[in-house]
């Protein structure tokens, strides 16, 4: 009898052994024989119980950085006008010339780097995650184009001297910030992933213009076009990350994340006059520039993250 109990005893000590093995990582070599007692299978026990009721529930205060590309779809519209006015003894008439009008579309390359702060509350139920989340950051996303061409200004019977364009237009992001919320699912008891949907809004600046030159040297300058904004506009951001757990109350992430943002405007008006006035009689031609612009940014990130828990 005691032979049986002692053999029993010994099967189960064993598959105790082989269970922490497996589940701990833990090296035969590790492991104390001599202590293989009920009382260490006891602590032993309450050790794997504490590792695997890992709760993410509460507070996550972060630091993150990282870094993107994007592209911003600019269009154009520019208007030139030419009018002729003569006046004799106090009364002026005007007469329209030569007009051109038309539209260009540009695509500005966008890339800079971020760093920001962030903040979040995590909901675990079971296997899922719920966390609403804010973040705020200072960015460098920049993007500039140069562009030139000829315009033609078209009459009413013929068509006029033709102008010269160069042009620069420069986009510029200041900073963001997202409120959203994410949602996942536990891989194991320390590492999630998750989707995200978030409202973003950001500063951006825009600036450009161009200048006109008539190429056959005639002199009626056109006004120069400058345009100069800044304007906080409105995104939604989509994307999806991983988080993990490296100390008892810390987290690093991955995440990417895509935002497509709201138009930026400008305008720009202007007129220039000439007088060529002989004697009595007066007369002289009136030039003007007319451009708006309109900017659709849209932002691909990439960004890692160190989060505390402040539970």
């Amino acid at each position: 009898m005691r032979e049986i109990i002692s053999m029993k005893t010994f099967i189960r000590l064993a598959a105790a052994a082989m269970v922490s093995l497996g589940a701990s990582g833990v090296s035969a070599a590790d492991l104390d024989q001599g202590s293989l007692k009920d009382s260490s299978r006891s602590s032993y026990t309450t050790t794997v119980v504490a590792s695997d009721n890992v709760n993410w529930t509460g507070f996550y205060l972060g630091v993150h950085a990282g870094g993107g590309a994007g592209v911003a779809e600019l269009n154009r519209y520019l208007r030139h006008d030419l009018d002729i006015w003569y006046g004799y003894e106090g009364d002026v008439e005007t007469y329209p010339v030569a007009t051109d009008a038309g539209r260009q579309d540009l695509d500005l390359g966008l890339e800079g780097l971020f760093a920001g702060v962030n903040v979040e509350y995590k909901f675990q139920r079971g296997g899922f995650m719920f966390a609403p989340f804010a973040d705020i950051e200072l960015s460098s996303f920049e993007g500039s184009a140069d562009y030139s061409r000829n315009i033609v200004l078209h009459g009413e019977d013929e068509d006029y001297g033709i102008l010269a364009e160069r042009g620069h237009v420069d986009l510029e992001q200041k900073w963001s910030g997202t409120a959203g919320v994410k949602a996942g699912f536990l891989l194991n008891q320390r590492t999630w992933v998750y989707g995200l949907l978030g409202a973003t809004w950001a500063e951006f600046d825009l600036e450009g213009g161009s200048d006109f030159v008539l190429l056959d040297g005639e002199d009626l300058p056109f006004p120069s076009s400058r345009y100069s904004t800044s304007e906080t506009v409105f995104g939604v951001t989509v994307g999806a990350g991983i988080e993990t757990r490296i100390g008892e109350k810390t987290t690093l992430s991955l995440e990417g994340r895509y935002t497509d943002f709201d138009s930026i405007s400008a305008k720009f008006g202007g007129t220039n006059s000439i007088d060529f006035s002989e004697g009595r009689g007066y007369y002289g031609a009136n030039t003007s520039t007319h451009e708006s612009v309109s900017v659709d940014p849209r932002i691909w990130t990439v960004r890692a993250g160190l989060k505390w828990d402040l539970n």
